[in-house]
This record gives C-alpha cells, structure tokens and sequence, in this order.
C-alpha cells in the first residue's frame, strides 16, 4: 500500500501523467477525465514539484484502503517564479484489483490535481478545515486560503462578509461633529478631520470636491450596494431620522450612513465605511 502510493507521488512530482494514471482504478469516485485534466495543469501552472508526506494511518475496509496522512508541499509557479509552500492533513482511498493497488478517491485539500478540486475530491478532510492550502484558478494564479469545509473551486464565490454597522450620536450644541477616516469625533467648526457636522436640520460636509454627501434613494443600509462615485454636495438639506447618505470623505473612504436621530443635544447616525465605493 505505502509503495504504491509512494511511485503515485513520484510519478507526480516527475510530471509523469501516463505513470500516474496507471495508479489510477476505473471506479474513481471523481471525474476521471476531469483529474487528468487537472494534472495537466498542475504541469503547467507548477514547476520544481516537491511534496513531503507522512502517513498516519491505514485503514482496511474488504478491498478498499483510507490512507490519511500530513504532507508539506513546495512547488513553483511557472506564472510568478514564486515559491510557493503548505502543509495539511489529507486522506485518499485505494482498491485491491486483480493484485494491482489503485486510487479510486481523493479528499480536500489535495495533493493532486488541485487546479480542480470541485470534480476531483469528493469530500474534505475535516482535520484540514481551517488551514491554509494552495488554491488555483483557471488562469494560473496562486494563492494560500483557508480550507473550508466543502468542496469548492477557486472560482467559486466566496460568501460576502456581513457588514458590520456601527451606531454613533453628537451634540450639535458643542459643534461635535465626525471623522469617518479614523472613526472618531472631532470638535469645533470646521477642525481639521472633521468630515460632517450637524447643525439644525442640515449635515455640512467638510472638504473639497469631488468629495461630499449625497442622500441615497434606498430605506435600509443593505440595500446599498455601492455609493455613487459622482454627484456629491457640500451640504445635505432637510435631513429627517430615516434619511439614508453617501459620504466621500476628503481621506478617500466611502460612507453609507442612516440617521436615526435630529435633535439639538444630540444626532445620530448608523453607518459602516469601505476603501470604495463597493459595501
């Protein structure tokens, strides 16, 4: 069993593809055109292959062998020149036919055929959950990411982070006002920083064009997906609690904001800031 498996790595790291197909049963569980696709690949976006591995158990199930084991890889992308390096836990299944050891199912993260892990594994190692692993795209680019705990390709989407809203109020009596680029109030009229002021039932912006504040159609926060990029204002008239703005601040962040308060002791606002205009 680890002989067979040792000659599979070898041929690998040879960039054997006919000796390493020879490993491989007629009953893989994943796309069997798909892996050698995959290990052409693996050809062309890799050079200097080398993967250290140490087995940490056998398991014997009639015909079938789970072989789980740690490996430490080193490759280098033939895009970059990069040298490029993880190491994780993984574990893939063998048949005994007709006196012939072969591979018939391969687990996240993978050791072979990574540039197409969502038609070659089957499952993920949970052990592996969580630690960074090399990650492909159909365009040869590299990069370390976090195993999750399905199976997925590089293209596929990652689910959007939640957006984390903070809430702050001012008193519009001290000339408190608002710094988006640092999170943090600022007093008195026009100080340096200060990127909005409430003063009545206006907000002024402090700044120069382009920059500003504009009032956004939507009623709820999440429903901006991005603010404008043009069409901002010194000023914003009439404000009401419930009002919903962009800001652009002098600093470059970009602010979706809600008032929830006017008052002349004390204005509030939720709001969450983005180095762009995308939220």
């Amino acid at each position: 069993m680890r002989q067979a498996f040792e000659k599979m790595l070898q041929a690998y790291m040879r960039e054997n593809l006919n000796g390493f197909m020879r490993y491989v049963s007629d009953n893989f569980e994943g796309d069997i055109s798909v892996l050698e696709d995959a290990l052409e690949k693996d050809f062309r976006y890799f050079d200097n292959i080398r993967i250290y591995v140490s087995i940490s158990r056998i398991t014997k199930r009639g015909k079938y062998y789970d072989v789980c084991f740690r490996y430490n890889r080193r490759v280098t992308s033939t895009k970059t020149g990069s040298v490029l390096k993880d190491n994780s836990t993984s574990c893939a299944s063998f048949e005994l036919k007709d006196n012939q050891i072969k591979l018939v199912k391969l687990m996240a993260p993978l050791i072979f055929g990574v540039s197409e892990p969502a038609d070659v594994a089957t499952a993920v190692n949970q052990e592996a959950v969580g630690t960074q692993v090399l990650r492909v795209d159909q365009e040869g680019n590299v990069e370390k990411t976090k195993q999750g705990e399905k199976v997925e390709t590089a293209e596929t989407p990652k689910a959007p982070e939640e957006i984390s809203y903070e809430s702050e109020c001012v008193d519009p009596s001290k000339q408190e006002g608002y710094d988006f680029d640092n999170k943090s109030k600022v007093v008195g009229w026009g100080v340096p920083g200060m990127d909005i002021l409430f003063q009545g039932n206006i907000i002024f912006f402090f700044g120069s064009a382009p920059h500003g504040i504009i009032k956004m159609p939507q009623a709820d926060l999440d429903d901006i997906g991005s603010c404008p990029t043009t069409g901002y204002q010194g000023e914003a008239l009439n404000i009401m609690p419930g009002d919903i703005y962009c800001v652009w601040t002098n600093g470059g962040t970009y602010v979706k904001m809600k008032v929830t308060a006017v008052g002349a002791n004390d204005s509030c606002f939720d709001f969450a800031v983005s180095k762009n205009n995308n939220f």
